[in-house]
């Protein structure tokens, strides 16, 4: 079975998201409120994460973009979704060479609103890149 952390801010999109991912059977759903409870679940799941779903908006204290690069460098089968508001996504030149850079389906990017059958779709179709690789 799969593992998507959904790194995203409470007070937001979280129930909705929670909402429509819940009765997913094909993955298991895991929450992080904050930073520290992120690298928590890395530390608990020991990098064993398929796919980080985080927003841009997630802390402001700290650039979402940078965390999910950081935990890809560590852990190099890790898929990324970054979900963002706005008519485009906001990163330095830096972020946006090292997004480039990443192999092919692992990287998707999600603009709110969204439609909880989008969001579904993106999961599903970079939780089977991961699949391929595998394989």
């Amino acid at each position: 079975m799969k593992t998507v952390l959904l790194a995203i801010d409470p007070d937001s999109i979280s129930a909705a998201m929670r909402h429509c991912l819940k009765p997913q059977t094909a993955f298991q759903l895991l929450e992080a409120n904050s930073i520290a409870q992120l690298l928590d679940r890395f530390v608990e799941f020991n990098g064993r994460i398929d796919l980080l779903v985080i927003d841009t908006a997630f802390d402001p204290a700290v650039s979402s973009i940078d965390v999910a690069l950081n935990f890809r460098r560590y852990f190099p089968r890790l898929r990324i979704l970054l979900t963002f508001s706005g008519s485009s996504l906001l990163c330095t030149p830096r972020q946006r060479t090292a997004m480039g850079i990443l192999p092919t389906g692992s990287l998707a990017l999600l603009r709110r609103p969204f439609s909880p059958q989008i969001l579904r779709l993106r999961i599903e179709g970079l939780l089977a890149a991961v699949l391929l690789k595998v394989a």
